[in-house]
């Protein structure tokens, strides 16, 4: 292979690595929107009842917990070492836990920070980027903590992602 064919090879490689990269930064942030629509749904299992009221069919569907799992569980895996998959993630899991509406989901979306944080401590090689990044979950946890619990009772009117985006900002807090 002459010197010029195997430049561009490694240039095709370099770009369809970036190319991966954003694409996969852009589908983490696609999957927040959709689970913090999800998240304001009942979801799971569906009983069917007849007239008397008694259950005659139940059908099996995944709960919000199963799909958050399904969604972080493999970004979290695939993405360990990376800083900005990361930190994309626990920024999915900062928007959906703002906009949880059970105590229940709060409680799984804080575990799955956890999950990400204990992942990222495991992988990440640079001490300045773990440093960030720990701190980051903490700041993380925090605002779930607080901002689903004020954005039900402050915020009511005020539609999902308004609570993620803004609610933050005016309570000063950052991430």
């Amino acid at each position: 292979m002459s010197g010029s064919a195997s430049s561009n090879r490694r240039r095709r490689i370099a770009v369809v690595h970036i190319f991966d990269f954003q694409t996969r930064i852009q589908a983490i942030n696609e999957l927040s929107t959709l689970l913090c629509k999800l998240s304001q749904y009942a979801m799971g299992d569906e009983a069917l009842r007849s007239g008397d009221g008694a259950v005659r069919v139940i059908c099996p569907s995944p709960s919000f917990e199963q799909y958050l799992d399904l969604a972080c569980g493999e970004i979290r895996r695939r993405g360990a070492g990376e800083t900005m998959i990361s930190r994309a993630l626990l920024r999915l899991l900062r928007e959906v836990g703002s906009v949880v509406t059970t105590d229940k989901r709060r409680a799984y979306v804080l575990n799955q920070i956890s999950l990400a944080v204990a992942t990222a401590e495991r992988s990440i090689q640079e001490p300045g980027d773990l440093t960030h990044f720990s701190r980051g979950g903490r700041v993380c946890r925090g605002l779930v903590d607080t901002v689903s619990a004020r954005c039900r009772s402050r915020f009511r009117s005020r539609p999902a992602a308004w609570c993620v985006k803004t609610a933050p900002r005016d309570l000063g807090w950052t991430l």
